[in-house]
């Protein structure tokens, strides 16, 4: 039936090849005979009607089939159309949740808060029990916890800093090295012994591993955790896991990015700072819109004016300070800042002042 597309009669009389695999249904619905007809839309069997006789020993007249298939012809329409609906609100609402994630996740560039959010989004969108989010630096070193949100008691969350061996865990390290989502049951014989007394110590039923990737390069994991063992991941839930996944690694890639830049900036300032106060001369440094962003100590003994009054004002603010050569130092650095190209680096003004 499934494949001729046609109606099948079954009577609980016959002897026929059919009755042997579907006499026990007959005998449940205490049925003398069933009608199967395939649902079919565009060629293609979506499901099939039964119909049951049940008080009347004769079988269904040639009419009744036909009736049967008309009425089977329009349910097949009114059943994919509600499966296409179906599909686009699924649809639907997984980009509206990737579009509060996108949100949530943008919205600032610290690493800890950017993790944060990627835990909350993922777990709430997952409808799940947990989420945690491990970085990792790369092959044969441990995962670092970064954060943990879960709502179940008798749980310890994992320690933001924490490190964890993948020596004993090699669905983890599969899950990044081979940039593969992998789900985990604890009912799974087959299950090695570190993931099953993972999920046990986090009172999970099931668990799935989503990689974070940018630029295929795994950059850390996504953890989310279930408690009910009748919980089980769909096919749409892993989709919407892995694009999750994949804006959430961005976000943390560029949070990464930023906070090793800025750390990068701190040291390069600070050594900077360094040698210009070793420095005996008064040293002021101006931006392309000739304010002050730099100046050493030796500004406040030389010019007797704290660092605070100098900083970003404007340089030529200061010309006042030194007498008459003031005006052809000041015109020289305007000179500079507006029309840079036109000088050679390392040129230089030499002028005496007098303070």
């Amino acid at each position: 039936m499934m494949t001729s597309e046609v109606p099948l009669v079954v009577e609980n009389r016959d002897d026929g090849p059919h009755v042997a695999e579907l006499r026990g249904m007959l005998r449940e619905r205490e049925a003398s005979a069933s009608l199967f007809v395939p649902l079919v839309v565009g060629g293609e069997v979506i499901g099939f009607l039964r119909l049951d006789a049940l008080d009347r020993p004769a079988s269904f007249t040639p009419a009744e089939i036909e009736l049967a298939q008309t009425i089977a012809s329009q349910a097949a329409v009114a059943v994919q159309n509600a499966g296409l609906f179906e599909q686009t609100a699924i649809r639907t609402r997984e980009l509206e949740m990737l579009f509060e994630a996108a949100q949530e996740t943008a919205i600032t560039l610290e690493l800890d808060e950017v993790v944060r959010r990627v835990a909350a989004q993922m777990n709430a969108a997952l409808n799940t029990d947990a989420c945690a989010v491990f970085l990792w630096p790369g092959a044969g070193l441990p995962l670092e916890a970064r954060a943990d949100l879960h709502a179940r008691p008798g749980v310890t969350p994992y320690p933001v800093g924490s490190l964890h061996s993948l020596a004993d865990l090699p669905l983890r390290e599969r899950a990044l090295t081979a940039r593969e989502l992998i789900i985990l049951r604890l009912d799974d014989d087959t299950l090695p012994p570190g993931e099953r007394a993972g999920l046990v110590a986090r009172q999970a039923a099931t668990r799935m591993l989503v990689p974070l990737v940018v630029n295929d390069v795994a950059i850390g994991l996504a953890e989310v955790e279930a408690r009910d063992p009748n919980h089980y991941f769909r096919t749409e839930t892993v989709r919407l896991a892995r694009t999750l996944a994949s804006q959430a690694a961005i976000a943390v890639e560029n949070a990464r990015l930023q906070t090793e830049t800025r750390r990068a900036a701190l040291v390069e300032t600070t050594q900077s700072n360094a040698i210009l106060d070793s420095v005996a001369d008064a040293v002021i440094v101006a931006d392309a819109e000739g304010r002050v962003v730099v100046c050493n100590s030796a500004v406040e003994r030389v010019l007797s004016l704290s660092a605070e009054r100098v900083l970003h004002q404007p340089a030529s603010s200061l010309a006042g300070l030194y007498g008459a050569g003031q005006a052809r130092w000041a015109e020289a650095i305007r000179n500079w800042r507006e029309s840079a190209g036109r000088f050679q680096p390392g040129e230089f003004l030499e002028e005496r002042v007098a303070l």
